[in-house]
This record gives structure tokens, C-alpha cells and sequence, in this order.
């Protein structure tokens, strides 16, 4: 279990050191025919596939192999002590890093958007991934600041040389997003360090209780606006971008999209833990824990952005115009399915609610990524390729289906298995259904629009490829539906993992 452990943390790092020397070896390869070498220059961005999808399946089969002990496991030096952990969240974290990294990569390799530059931005996407994951398994918040700095440098040079920021404030929006998202994040994990000193994230919640509220619900809060801004900006922008620049940035974008949530909900597990422990009956302790004024505040902001999104799609049924913009709000309403399912989660705590929470985080990841890599690939492909643009219709109208809650999909099942959660926090649980129910009339009737719409001009050797990963995707996630019985025995491993009741 070691091993495998050690394996799955240091993937990427090998990956891309194995890169670099493939770089160096290609120098004196430049005399083989153009047609061999261009295949040659191609190969570092499949690689990075490869390997983020291997870091899925050895993160399954160790989350498999932790039942039913979950019985964490940690890395460090005896001189200083523990400095990562891999628990069944971590790895059910890892797991779905890798799928969508793996699925939103093969898009530009299919579609060649790197040419003959795929060695450099290859490298950088495996050095974010590795970032990625010490952000998921630090146990210290000094190797969180640094894990997130460097990840967002790194996805920040990645668009600066494939982007070329040059057509106004529309190309520079990412660089100031993830500068931002820097700032807070930075700034609330430092605050928090400041209060806790070198203490660890899962030992932490004892100087909690001895910290002043306000201190801790506002670095929290400055860390929560920091990780779940990108989460909502990102895709939103990505929508409209279907350019060889923005598909070429697309796997280093979600990337940051997906961990910052995920990174999110361990933090506030582990620093501020269950709402029944005794210390809760001390006087005043019972506000103080889990930031619950904050929680509230991000439901509130998850019903806005799942009302906005949802009101937006009505209004942009019922012009029937600009039909590629028409879709755009659709990632609003997954964030807000995103920011309901951590504030639900965060708040109930119970199996339920954290089985809803990883339900609505899988079909919040899962969905995004589907509609961003099919519909990216459908701008690749002419009207005559029909079987293609079929398949990749057919992966969209499945994404869509798990996004607004038809069975037997992730949605369907974080409000099967949260319904009575949903009422403990407040939550009104007949304008939730009434908000799918209004998306999915509304993205219904501008779909097939919206998929006519987009089409190449001209062939695109290769695109072709491109349309397994966006259905593997599709697949996968309606098995986990399928298989959701199965699954409960993994969901209570994984919250025992976040409350740390082994």
C-alpha cells in the first residue's frame, strides 16, 4: 500500500522529468522524414494523457484496496514529522483529477492544437498535476501556499505562451482570475498559519477553539473565495472560446477548476470538525464551528448562481437568438449545483450529506468537462462527418441528463441521497427541483440549435480521436450512477476520511 502510495504521488513528477529528456532526445531525430517526426514532436501531450489516466486507476484500485479499514497513510521524514496524507478522500480526489485531466487532454492532442510545441506546455501540465496533488494530501498550510503558487504560475505561463494575451481585456480575463484567486487564497491560508504556526491541518481544530471567530471565519473566507472563484469563472469563460489557444489551455484551466473545490472541502473538514463533538456545548464554540455563518453565506451564493443561470437559460429560450452564446449560462447553473452540494455537505455531515456532496461534485467535474472537450471537438469536425458529431451530440445530451437530474445520474442521486439533508440545512428543496426542471426544458430546447450551429469549414486530421474521451467520460459517469449501491460503503470511507473517525 506504501509503494502504491508513493507511486501515485510521484507519477507526474517522473512523467515529466521523462519528458524533458524525450525533449533533449528529439534533437538529433529532427533528420527523420516531416511526416515521422511530426508524429514524434505529437507524442508528450498523449503521454500526459497516459499518465494522468494511470494516476486514476492505481488512485481506484488503492481506494479499493482501503476497504474497509481506510485507515490513512503518511509520508514525511522522522526529523520533521508527517508532511503528506493519502486517505480515501485523497485518493477519491486524485481519482477524479485524473479522469478529467486525462479526457480534457486528449481533446488537443486530437484536435494537434500544439503542433510541433507540445514538449513545453506537456511538462508544465505534469509539474500542475503533481502541484494538484500535494494541494490534495499537505498537511501542512505552508506546503498548501506553495503547492497553490506554483500551480497557478505555472497554468499562468501555460497561457501567456500558448494564448499570447493580445486582443484586449477578453484574453487577459484568466490571468487576472487566477491572480486574484492567488491573492485570497494566499492571504487566508497565510492568516490561518499565523494563528496555528506550524501545527497540522488535521491537529489544527484545538487552536481553532482558543482562535477568535471573526479571525477564523475571515481567513477561511478570504481561502474560500481564493479556491471556488476559479471553479465558477473558468468554465463560464471557456464557453465561448473554442480557438486553438484557449483547447491547447483547456486541460491546465480544468485543472484548476476541479481541485480548488475539492482541496476546499478537506480544509474545512479537517480544521473546523463534526458539529456533535462535545466542545460544541461550550458557550459560543456551537458558531464558531465549521464557520457555519459562512457555510450559509456559500449556500446563498449557490442558489444565486443556479437561479441566475437557470433564469438566464429561460431568457435566451425566449429570444432564440445568438444561439452559440445561448448555452453559456449553463456552467453557471453546474457551479451552483457545485457551491449548494460543499455548503450542504460542509454543513449536515452526516452520510447522507456527504455521499450528496461527492454526488454533486462528481457531476459538476464530470459534466463540465464533457460539454467543454465535445463541444470544442465539434468545431473540429465538418457537417460531414456525421457519426462523429452523433457520438459527441449523444455525450452532451448524456451530460445534460445527469446535469439536471435524470436518473440514474450523479444529480439524480446526490438529491435522492440528500433529500432529507437538504431540509436539515434549510435548503428549499421543491425550488431545487423546479430548477432542474426549468434547465432542463431550457437546454433542451436550445441544444439541438446550439449543436447545429457548430461545425468546421475544413476537415481536421485527427479530430477524429477526439470524440472517445468525452464518451469514456460520459460512460463513466453513468456507471457510477448504475453502480451507486455499490458505491455507499466508498462514500462512508471517504467521510469517515474527512472527519477523521477511524
Amino acid at each position: 500500500m506504501a509503494i502504491l502510495v508513493i507511486t501515485i504521488i510521484s507519477l507526474p513528477l517522473l512523467a515529466a522529468a521523462v519528458l524533458a529528456l524525450y525533449a533533449l532526445a528529439l534533437i538529433p531525430l529532427r533528420a527523420l522524414p516531416a511526416g515521422e517526426y511530426a508524429q514524434a514532436v505529437r507524442a508528450p501531450l498523449w503521454l500526459a494523457v497516459l499518465v494522468s489516466g494511470g494516476m486514476a486507476g492505481l488512485a481506484l484500485v488503492a481506494l479499493l484496496r482501503a476497504a474497509p479499514v481506510a485507515e490513512p497513510a503518511f509520508v514525511g521524514w522522522a526529523r520533521t514529522g508527517p508532511v503528506l496524507l493519502m486517505d480515501a478522500y485523497t485518493l477519491w480526489a486524485g481519482a477524479l483529477l485524473g479522469a478529467v485531466l486525462a479526457a480534457a487532454a486528449w481533446v488537443p492532442a486530437a484536435r494537434r492544437s500544439l503542433g510541433a510545441r507540445a514538449g513545453g506546455p506537456a511538462i508544465v501540465l505534469l509539474l500542475a498535476l503533481w502541484c494538484a496533488l500535494l494541494l490534495l494530501a499537505g498537511l501542512r498550510l505552508p506546503l498548501l501556499m506553495l503547492a497553490w503558487l506554483a500551480l497557478l504560475v505555472g497554468v499562468g505561463l501555460l497561457w501567456l505562451r500558448l494564448g499570447r494575451p493580445l486582443r484586449g481585456w477578453a484574453d487577459w480575463g484568466p490571468l487576472a482570475a487566477l491572480g486574484l484567486a492567488a491573492l485570497l487564497a494566499l492571504g487566508g491560508l497565510g492568516w490561518l498559519h499565523g494563528q496555528l504556526g506550524p501545527m497540522l491541518i488535521t491537529e489544527a481544530w484545538s487552536s481553532i477553539l482558543t482562535a477568535a471567530p471573526r479571525a477564523a471565519s475571515g481567513a477561511m473566507l478570504l481561502v474560500m473565495l481564493g479556491w471556488l472563484g476559479p471553479a465558477v469563472y473558468l468554465p463560464w469563460w471557456l464557453w465561448r472560446r473554442r480557438d486553438e489557444p484557449a483547447q491547447a489551455w483547456l486541460p491546465a484551466a480544468l485543472l484548476v477548476t476541479v481541485v480548488g473545490p475539492l482541496a476546499l472541502a478537506r480544509l474545512a473538514c479537517f480544521l473546523f470538525p463534526r458539529l456533535d463533538v462535545a466542545a460544541l456545548a461550550a458557550p459560543g464554540i456551537g458558531d464558531l464551528f465549521l464557520v457555519r455563518q459562512l457555510l450559509i453565506w456559500l449556500q446563498a451564493w449557490g442558489w444565486l448562481a443556479l437561479l441566475l443561470g437557470g433564469g438566464w437559460l429561460v431568457a435566451a429560450a425566449w429570444r432564440r437568438r445568438r444561439i452559440l452564446d445561448a448555452m453559456q449560462p449553463l456552467p453557471l447553473a453546474a457551479s451552483g449545483l457545485l457551491l449548494l452540494g460543499l455548503a450542504m455537505g460542509l454543513r449536515a455531515q452526516s452520510p447522507a450529506g456527504v455521499a450528496s456532496m461527492l454526488w454533486l461534485i462528481l457531476a459538476w467535474a464530470g459534466t463540465l468537462t464533457i460539454a467543454l472537450t465535445a463541444g470544442s471537438l465539434l468545431d473540429a469536425l465538418t457537417p460531414g462527418e456525421r457519426t462523429e458529431r452523433w457520438v459527441l451530440a449523444a455525450s452532451i445530451w448524456v451530460g445534460v441528463a445527469m446535469l439536471v437530474g435524470l436518473p440514474p445520474g450523479p444529480v439524480y442521486r446526490a438529491v435522492a441521497a440528500g433529500w432529507e439533508s437538504f431540509a436539515a440545512v434549510g435548503a428549499p428543496r421543491p425550488l431545487l427541483l423546479l430548477a432542474l426542471a426549468v434547465i432542463a426544458l431550457c437546454a433542451g430546447w436550445l441544444l439541438p440549435r446550439w449543436l447545429r450551429a457548430r461545425y468546421a469549414t475544413a476537415p481536421r486530421p485527427g479530430a477524429g480521436w477526439g470524440i472517445l474521451a468525452p464518451v469514456a467520460l460520459a460512460l463513466l459517469l453513468l456507471a457510477a450512477g448504475c453502480l451507486a449501491a455499490h458505491l455507499q460503503p466508498i462514500h462512508e470511507l471517504i467521510r469517515r476520511s474527512l472527519l477523521q473517525a477511524y
